[in-house]
């Protein structure tokens, strides 16, 4: 525990499963209302198949940039996981190592920074719109306490996720921005 960031060493030993399923049913909701959402306005006709497609697609490829690169970091398995410091915890599981950074405050934040930029670029009068930051925002920061409560991450894992999260969808959405922007890659050229 000595070695844990002084921020963080509260939280070792804690360990509660049912804050684990809830946060997984609670990213599992955060991530259907946008796409519901979408679905919704393009079978409205407030959306076109062209417009729904590249909102599919645009979370998409933010989710799997944001993954991808979650994977690659807690495969260096950096610390271990809160619930690690307990009596009885299982130290040996490949998992119990990966707690930095948390990949489903991570994938949380990534999917409402997202989601809000795209109902404010599509409805920028709207009276909706800081409902919509809001409300995502509140539901992400949740996710991330709840990672916290279920000694799956420490408070530190979780605002990096945050951060991640939410760079990962502002810079996806800015590379789109431009149609100059072309990536070619070959070996040895990128």
């Amino acid at each position: 525990k000595d070695e844990l960031l002084p921020w963080d060493r509260p939280f070792a030993g804690t360990y509660h499963p049912s804050f684990d399923y809830l946060s997984d049913w609670s990213l599992y909701a955060l991530i259907a209302f946008p796409l519901g959402f979408e679905s919704v306005e393009l079978a409205l006709g407030n959306s076109s198949t062209r417009e729904a497609m590249t909102f599919f697609l645009t979370a998409a490829e933010i989710t799997l940039w944001q993954s991808s690169l979650n994977l690659i970091v807690r495969s260096m398995r950096l610390w271990g996981r809160p619930e690690i410091y307990r009596s009885k915890a299982d130290r040996s599981r490949g998992e119990s190592w990966g707690s930095f950074y948390s990949g489903h405050t991570g994938t949380a934040f990534s999917v409402a920074v997202f989601s809000s930029l795209w109902f404010m670029e599509k409805y920028p009068n709207s009276a909706y719109v800081p409902l919509v930051w809001g409300g995502t925002l509140v539901a992400a920061t949740a996710v991330g306490v709840m990672r916290i409560a279920a000694g799956k991450h420490f408070p530190t894992d979780v605002i990096v996720g945050a951060l991640v999260g939410s760079a990962s969808s502002f810079l996806v959405l800015k590379l789109h921005e431009s149609s100059r922007v072309k990536v070619a890659a070959s070996p040895g050229y990128f």
